[in-house]
């Protein structure tokens, strides 16, 4: 694989990242509140929302270990599926930090 064949993954792979997280985003999430599901983990006072998301980056890492030594059993949760849910978990740690950032300079200077 030479550079522009590994950008040329890197784009379809991100799109197709980009199409899934709106799909799920529309199950999980409204969109007034795009973290509803993940802010689930501060409203009942486990962990911070962001805390929350690493948790389930951890999950996903773990589970693309286990697809490259055994096939899924679940058919419909590939190992393309959950490095997706990878990239789209850290995209939501991005946002989420920097509403939270934004929030926290908007109350100083409120």
């Amino acid at each position: 694989m030479n550079r522009n064949e590994l950008l040329d993954v890197h784009k379809i792979t991100c799109e197709s990242a980009r199409a899934l997280m709106e799909k799920k985003n529309q199950d999980y999430a409204t969109n007034e509140s795009v973290f509803e599901n993940l802010d689930m983990c501060e409203a009942v006072g486990l962990t911070s929302t962001e805390k929350g998301i690493l948790i389930r980056i951890q999950d996903k890492l773990t589970r693309l270990r286990i697809l490259l030594s055994k096939p899924p059993n679940v058919s419909d949760e590939s190992f393309e599926d959950s490095a997706k849910d990878v990239i789209n978990y850290v995209v939501l740690l991005i946002a989420k930090r920097s509403t939270r950032e934004a929030s926290k300079t908007s109350d100083k200077m409120a």
